[in-house]
């Protein structure tokens, strides 16, 4: 399982992953969005009515029809079936937005 909890830093590179060093050369470290989707887990979207709308584009691919992450430069990642996403938010709250019709159509929506 991996947690996100969206934040005003919360970016495409924090969910996907970026440039790193390791040992002297510069690899791809990879983020919590591709970690899950490669491994078949639950990735909870804590707050995802915080997140900015680079975060947000990073999510369509993820969770419409294509099911893929495309990293320029470095892989194009195929969601494993198995993977799911999960999110919540609180409705109201300094700082927190509505959520668009194309992400809220990617989800089940369960009101609590």
């Amino acid at each position: 399982m991996w947690n996100i909890s969206f934040h005003l830093s919360v970016d495409s590179s924090s969910l996907i992953g970026d440039d790193t060093l390791n040992s002297g050369n510069v690899v791809f470290r990879k983020g919590p969005i591709a970690l899950a989707s490669l491994h078949g887990g639950f990735a909870v979207l804590d707050e995802i009515n915080m997140a900015k709308n680079e975060a947000i584009a990073v999510l369509h691919s993820v969770l419409d029809y294509r099911r893929k992450i495309d990293i320029p430069g470095y892989d194009l990642i195929e969601v494993h079936p198995a993977t799911r996403f999960i999110a919540t938010m609180n409705y109201g709250y300094e700082g927190t937005r509505e959520l668009n019709e194309a992400l809220l159509s990617r989800f089940v929506v369960i009101k609590m």
